[in-house]
């Protein structure tokens, strides 16, 4: 009997011993569910409350910002330095008179503008509470290239003159491009750059070797040269690897190499001012020597050589910008 009892007493502590176990496990349980409930709530009221405050901000933005006629555009205030009209780059921003400046997004403006082929760089600002201010610099032509040009209406292309700037990105004429040349701006008189393949040329972008950049840079360095307004450049020749053979206006042709041009320039011209005390011209001069540099003077009886045309490095630039 005495066996069985303690059986009996042994099986009721383990049952009491379980139930505690499973109460503590409920209560921690019913804890854990009271705090996720309380982190979700607090949770759901601050996105209600972000919702709430975001929707309210577009509502006060919408009503006293963006519909607000006190920010309308009431001026464009447009300027360049260069040749494209003032209307022209109006209509390429997309902007009107009346549209709402605070929501203008000028970086769009300004990428509008940067991929027409003749605009280098834009600036663009708000000046509240109606004006935007427009300010283009253009790329400065140096030197014109023919290349192909898609035909209008057909799959073909046809030859047209291209202008290039310093860094070599080619612009269709100013006539196919809306550019007028104002007048008295002689972009005729730059010089051609040949021997380059007319299927290398894209408008808006640049024509990038070697030669291409030194012959670019010629041009742009003879205009501070010691040469600068006693000949004029007519040809820069790529064909010949390694140099570069210029033909001028006045029936020289000079040989340079592709850098050291400040010193070949001062070759140039005390070769020229020999030519000229001893009644010749030059025919030929290959400056892309060190030492010796071979020269041929004109067989027949010279002709009076053309007078240079006399111009700036810079052909063009609006004053009042």
């Amino acid at each position: 009997m005495k066996f069985f009892g303690k059986n009996r007493k042994n099986r009721r502590n383990k049952r009491e011993h379980v139930l505690d176990v499973k109460a503590e496990s409920r209560q921690v349980r019913a804890a854990r569910i009271r705090k996720v409930s309380k982190a979700f709530a607090v949770t759901l009221a601050v996105v209600v409350l972000a919702l709430g405050g975001w929707q309210g901000s577009n509502l006060v933005l919408e009503r006293w910002v963006f519909a607000n006629p006190a920010f309308r555009i009431q001026s464009i205030d447009v300027g360049t330095d260069g040749l494209i009209p003032e209307e022209q780059l109006l209509v390429w921003s997309g902007v009107s008179p009346g549209e709402n400046l605070l929501a203008l997004d000028l970086a769009q403006v300004q990428r509008d503008l940067e991929l027409q082929p003749w605009i280098d760089h834009v600036a663009v600002e708000r000046l509240l509470p109606g004006t935007l201010r427009i300010r283009v610099s253009e790329r400065k032509p140096i030197a014109r290239i023919v290349g192909f040009e898609p035909s209008d209406g057909s799959a073909g292309f046809h030859l047209t003159t291209f202008f290039l700037d310093r860094e070599g990105y080619a612009m269709l004429p100013p006539k196919n491009s809306r550019v007028s040349a104002p007048e008295g701006v002689r972009l005729d008189l730059l010089p051609y750059v040949s021997g380059v393949s007319g299927t290398e040329i894209r408008t808006g972008r640049p024509v990038k070797s070697l030669q291409m950049d030194s012959a670019l840079r010629l041009v742009e360095e003879f205009g501070r040269s010691p040469m600068s307004g006693l000949v004029d450049l007519d040809v820069v020749d790529l064909s010949l690897q390694g140099v570069l053979v210029v033909k001028t206006r006045q029936k020289n042709e000079i040989t340079f190499a592709l850098d050291g041009f400040d010193r070949q320039m001062r070759h140039w011209r005390a070769i020229h001012d020999l030519a000229l005390r001893e009644g010749r011209q030059v025919a030929t001069l290959d400056l892309s020597v060190s030492n010796n540099v071979p020269a041929r003077w004109q067989e027949q009886e010279p002709e009076r050589p053309s007078a240079a045309v006399s111009r700036p490095a810079v052909y063009y630039r609006r004053k009042h910008v």
